[in-house]
């Protein structure tokens, strides 16, 4: 780690190390050190091949102790600018020590929860969007325009940027493909006042309105996925694709 520079990668979850594999093939000219937040134990599945590759630092056991002997970090990325309580204080040091702070909007937040709830509030010096509707609405709520830049989505492996739904689900018609996006269902998301029936409800809506001219494809959040899939695997209507 000598002649690289550190970049600091905060992740709390799969999906959030995911990207990182992605992004850091990108970024081969730096070192990269992983803070991690294992509440929900998915540091136990990480392949020990990475383990070994990466150095992983715990936001439960001192984390500040041992930043404190890492030189040369040049930047800290934030998988999420939400708020979370062992990691604030990675925030205040970062601030002290003058390291620019980034973030990548994980997710489209269309309407920022429909202009309820805006949760993206830790001090950044950059904030990447999917698009340029988050920005406009962040900048209504008085974040520096010149702190946000839209780059699209960009997890994605170079060599699978583009996903040929009809290859991959073995559809052989000329149908118009429709995709329904769902929010973290009121089980994981206080804001959200649609359950799993609610969901249910509303894929039977569509199917029964639009099937006929589209190939229907559903994706749930991640917090919903595991259980979603086996529930509509077995109870759903056939031609719906999740």
């Amino acid at each position: 780690m000598k002649h690289k520079s550190i970049v600091l990668y905060h992740i709390s979850s799969e999906i959030h190390f995911r990207n990182f594999l992605i992004i850091s093939k990108n970024l081969e000219k730096n070192n990269f050190v992983i803070l991690y937040e294992n509440n929900s134990g998915f540091f136990n599945k990480i392949k020990p091949s990475y383990k070994n590759k990466y150095k992983f630092i715990n936001l439960n056991k001192n984390a500040l102790n041992k930043l404190n002997y890492i030189k040369n970090i040049k930047l800290l990325y934030v998988s999420t600018a939400q708020p979370r309580n062992n990691f604030l204080n990675i925030i205040i040091w970062s601030l002290v020590k003058k390291i620019p702070i980034i973030s990548i909007m994980e997710t489209n937040q269309f309407l920022l929860h429909s202009g309820r709830i805006n949760n993206y509030i830790l001090p950044l010096n950059k904030l990447f969007l999917p698009t340029y509707y988050e920005k406009k609405e962040l900048i209504k709520l008085n974040y520096n325009s010149k702190n946000l830049k839209v780059l699209g989505w960009p997890f994605f492996d170079n060599k699978n940027k583009f996903i040929n739904l009809s290859s991959k689900y073995n559809i052989k018609n000329n149908k118009k493909n429709l995709i329904i996006i769902f929010d973290a269902s009121s089980k994981h998301n206080p804001t959200n006042n649609f359950s799993y029936d609610d969901f249910i409800k509303i894929i039977y809506y569509f199917k029964n309105k639009l099937l006929n001219d589209y190939n229907i494809f559903i994706k749930f959040h991640p917090l919903d996925e595991n259980n979603l899939n086996l529930m509509f695997r077995y109870f759903l209507i056939r031609n719906i694709f999740i």
